[in-house]
C-alpha cells in the first residue's frame, strides 16, 4: 500500500502547488484494514488510486486561496520536465497573468528558462487550451501571430492548460491556480 500510495503521489499531490509553501500539517494519509477480505489486482487498483488522487489534487489547485482558476501545466521534451513544469506553476507573473487572462508568453518563457534545465528555445512549442479552444503563441522558437482579445476572452475559463513542447524528452504535469486579489487579502488579514 505503501509503494502505491508514493507511486500515485509522485503524480499528484506532488506535483500540485498553490503558491510553492507547505504547511506543517500537509500530509497525505491512504488506509486499508483487510477486513473485506477482497485482494484487488495489483495495477487496477494504482490505476484507481492514482486517478482519484489526481482528481483531489486538482480539486485543492482549484480551491487555493482566492483561486479563480485552475491551471495545468504540462511540458514535453526535457531531462527535467517537472522541474519546469513547477518552475512555471510557482512563477507569481506567470500566476497573475492567467489571473488577468494576459496571454503572456513572455512570462511562461521566462519560468521555463529559469529552471535550471537546459533546451533549445527554437524547440519550444506553447499554447494556451481554455475551454474548446487551442491558442499557439509560440511556435519553434518564435512568437505566434495570434488575436490577444480571444485568447483573453478564452483565458476567462476556470480550466486553462498551459502546454510547452521543447523538443525530445520526458512529459510532466504540474497542478496549479492562478493568483489575484484575494490572495492578497487572505493572506494579508490572516493573523495567528
Amino acid at each position: 500500500l505503501q509503494a502505491a500510495l508514493k507511486r500515485a503521489a509522485d503524480v499528484s499531490f506532488n506535483r500540485m502547488t498553490v503558491d510553492g509553501d507547505t504547511s506543517t500539517n500537509d500530509m497525505l494519509i491512504v488506509l486499508a484494514n483487510g477486513a473485506s477480505g477482497v485482494a484487488p489486482d495489483p495495477e487496477a487498483f494504482q490505476i484507481a488510486l492514482e486517478e482519484v488522487m489526481v482528481s483531489l489534487a486538482k480539486q485543492v489547485a482549484r480551491d487555493g486561496e482566492g483561486a479563480t482558476k485552475l491551471v495545468e501545466v504540462r511540458v514535453r521534451g526535457t531531462a527535467d520536465p517537472v522541474k519546469i513544469a513547477r518552475t512555471i506553476g510557482e512563477s507569481p507573473l506567470v500566476k497573475t497573468a492567467m489571473f488577468g487572462c494576459d496571454p503572456n508568453w513572455g512570462r511562461i518563457l521566462m519560468a521555463a528558462g529559469r529552471a535550471g534545465v537546459a533546451f533549445d528555445p527554437k524547440d519550444a512549442t506553447l499554447l494556451l487550451r481554455a475551454g474548446d479552444e487551442d491558442h499557439v503563441l509560440f511556435e519553434s522558437g518564435s512568437p505566434a501571430a495570434f488575436d490577444a482579445k480571444r485568447v483573453s476572452t478564452a483565458l476567462k475559463a476556470d480550466h486553462v492548460v498551459i502546454d510547452l513542447s521543447l523538443g525530445a524528452g520526458g512529459e510532466a504535469v504540474v497542478y496549479t491556480c492562478d493568483l489575484g486579489y484575494g490572495y492578497v487579502r487572505i493572506n494579508a488579514e490572516y493573523h495567528t
